[in-house]
């Protein structure tokens, strides 16, 4: 988490967003912080964008930026990082899609569902899908505080495992290792 934000600044950036046409499902750590209430969020979001596609149609991201008075950068992929400013707080939403570096198995997708936050009907893929994305592309010293906030929200082991037979066989070793070091019970 790079900073905070209010939980009402961030629905708003993304009921912008929404406004734009984008299609979009939450796959970051924001999904815990909006199912546990929290009225302060990470201030970094990631989307996994359905359409336009971050990649083949990066210009509508430049062009909904300019609409709406924001900043846009790129992130760690090269896709665009959309700089949303709601008052005087910012908020920084990396559009990911499927990538060479990156990508998010079909069945966490298909398994996304939807959450009302704030009047806002969100699409977030389950927090066992993501704690399985965390385990694949970044540091186990992450999943331990994960591991704190799945026990308040009830993550399933067996859910974890199903998701981490959707990832390629290389992937899917790395992510299983991290999961049981951060101290997940899970046998695939």
């Amino acid at each position: 988490m790079i900073g905070l934000a209010s939980r009402k600044a961030v629905v708003e950036a993304l009921r912008l967003l929404a406004g734009e046409r984008v299609k979009f499902v939450l796959i970051g750590e924001t999904i815990f912080d909006l199912l546990l209430g929290r009225q302060e969020v990470g201030d970094y979001v990631e989307i996994y964008a359905l359409r336009p596609d971050p990649i083949m149609e990066e210009e509508k991201y430049y062009e909904i930026a300019d609409r709406l008075g924001w900043g846009i950068g790129q992130t760690w992929l090269g896709t665009p990082l959309l700089e949303a400013r709601i008052g005087d707080e910012r908020i920084e939403i990396a559009v990911l899609g499927n990538h060479f570096e990156f990508s998010v198995p079909d069945k966490m997708l298909s398994d996304a569902r939807k959450e009302r936050v704030d009047g806002l009907r969100l699409q977030m893929i389950p927090p066992e899908a993501y704690l399985v994305l965390k385990a694949a592309y970044l540091q186990e010293s992450e999943l331990r505080e994960l591991k704190q906030l799945g026990g308040k929200i009830g993550v399933s082991p067996r859910k974890i495992a199903e998701y981490l037979e959707s990832l390629p066989m290389d992937i899917r070793r790395v992510a299983h290792r991290k999961l049981l070091e951060a101290g997940f019970r899970i046998s695939v």
